[in-house]
C-alpha cells in the first residue's frame, strides 16, 4: 500500500511553523525576564513585574509544549508513510515503518537508528533498484545532528532552570532560551526542506 506524503507533510510542515513561532515567543518572553531582572543594567523591577513575566514565561512555555506535541505526531506520521511507501518500491529496507517512529523513543539507539531508516526511505526513493548507491544530502545530516543538539541543549536549559535559586542563575538560564534559536531555526528550515523534497520525490514515483 502506497500513500502520497504530500498532504501530511503540508500538515507537519504548518505544525513546525507554528512550534518555531512558539519558540520565538519563549525567546521573547526571557528576553523580557531578563530585562525585569535587570539583566540589561538597569534595577531590577517591582515584585508585580516579575509576577508578570513569570505569568508570560508560564504561557508561552504551555503553548511550546503543545506544539512541540502536535508537530512530533505530524512528523512522525509523515516519516511512517514515506517509509512504507519505500518498502513498497525496495526489498533492500530493513527497518520497518513502525521502528522508524518507535526508535526515537528506545534510548541509545534514537541517537542513530531513526536517521537510519529516514535515510534509507530517501535513497530507496532515488533508487529502488540501487538505494546503495545514493549518496546522503548534507543538509540531511545537518538536520539530524541539530535534532541531537537540540534535545542535549534542551536538557541542559531545563536543568539551568530548574536548578536556578536567585537573580544571576535566573537570568542565566533565561539567556539559554534565547540561544536555543541558534539550533532551532536551522533544525525547522532542514525538517521542512525534508518532508518537502521527499515528498515530492514520492509523488512523482506515485505518478
Amino acid at each position: 500500500m502506497t500513500t502520497d506524503p504530500t498532504r501530511p507533510a503540508r500538515r507537519a510542515t504548518i505544525l513546525v511553523w507554528l512550534w518555531l513561532a512558539s519558540d520565538i515567543a519563549i525567546a521573547l518572553a526571557s528576553l523580557w525576564q531578563i530585562n525585569v531582572l535587570g539583566g540589561f543594567g538597569g534595577a531590577m523591577r517591582d515584585h508585580a513585574a516579575i509576577e508578570l513575566s513569570d505569568d508570560i514565561a508560564a504561557v508561552t512555555g504551555g503553548v511550546f509544549m503543545l506544539m512541540f506535541l502536535r508537530s512530533g505526531v505530524a512528523v512522525l506520521r509523515w516519516i511512517f508513510l514515506v517509509n512504507r511507501n519505500a518498502h513498497q518500491w525496495s526489498e533492500t529496507m530493513t527497518i520497518s515503518p513502525g521502528w522508524n517512529v518507535g526508535w526515537f523513543f528506545v534510548p541509545i539507539a534514537t541517537l542513530w537508528k531513526p536517521f537510519v531508516g529516514v535515510r534509507a526511505s530517501w535513497a530507496a526513493t532515488v533508487s529502488p533498484d540501487d538505494p546503495e548507491a545514493v549518496t546522503t544530502p548534507y543538509w540531511m545530516r545537518a538536520w539530524w545532528g541539530l535534532w541531537l543538539a537540540t534535545n542535549v541543549f534542551g536538557q541542559v536549559t531545563f536543568r539551568a532552570t530548574m536548578a536556578a535559586k536567585d537573580v544571576a542563575t535566573a537570568i542565566e538560564a533565561n539567556w539559554l532560551y534565547v540561544l536555543g534559536l541558534a539550533i532551532d531555526v536551522p533544525l525547522a528550515i532542514l525538517l521542512v526542506k525534508l518532508m518537502t523534497e521527499l515528498s515530492s520525490l514520492q509523488r512523482h514515483r506515485l505518478s
